[in-house]
């Protein structure tokens, strides 16, 4: 796999760029990460499931993302070492939705490290501030989803 761009249409004339990053050590965005370039990334995990820990439990991928670019890297063990490494040297604040689950895979998988909880904004933790009623516990209760917050917020039309 090269590292090449993938360009989407996100509407009103707007695109959004996806490079998947075979390598992580040496590339421009990890280097960039390391020395502060970007005050806030996105930030998620793809795994394949939820019982952290087990023995079949994995992750197959980290994302990390601008408003414009976003970085894909395969789980590959010296991927994930040098984007926590960058991660950990950066004063990078994260955005995640239900990123404690994220963290919490990263550190069974990849041992502990320390990120303080002030670099972390968690849109799931959030949305239990604004409203801590789930889906259907109320006619207009919205839940805690993602893609319920982002029908609310954002585009009814998700």
């Amino acid at each position: 796999m090269d590292n090449r761009y993938l360009t989407y249409d996100i509407g009103k004339n707007d695109t959004a760029k996806i490079q998947f990053v075979a390598e992580a050590y040496g590339h421009p965005f990890i280097e960039d990460l390391a020395s502060n370039r970007y005050r806030e990334l996105a930030m998620d995990i793809e795994t394949t499931g939820l019982a952290i820990g087990t023995d079949d439990f994995d992750i197959r991928m980290i994302q990390l993302g601008t408003e414009d670019y976003s970085w894909v890297f395969p789980n590959r063990k010296d991927n994930i070492e040098a984007i926590l490494d960058a991660m950990l040297r950066s004063r990078t604040r994260f955005i995640t939705h239900n990123g404690v689950f994220d963290w919490t895979a990263l550190m069974v998988k990849y041992g502990m490290f320390e990120l303080e909880t002030s670099r972390v904004l968690d849109s799931r933790i959030l949305s239990h501030h604004m409203d801590p009623r789930g889906l259907g516990d109320g006619p207009d209760a919205l839940g805690h989803s993602l893609e319920s917050l982002i029908r609310q917020y954002i585009s009814p039309s998700v």
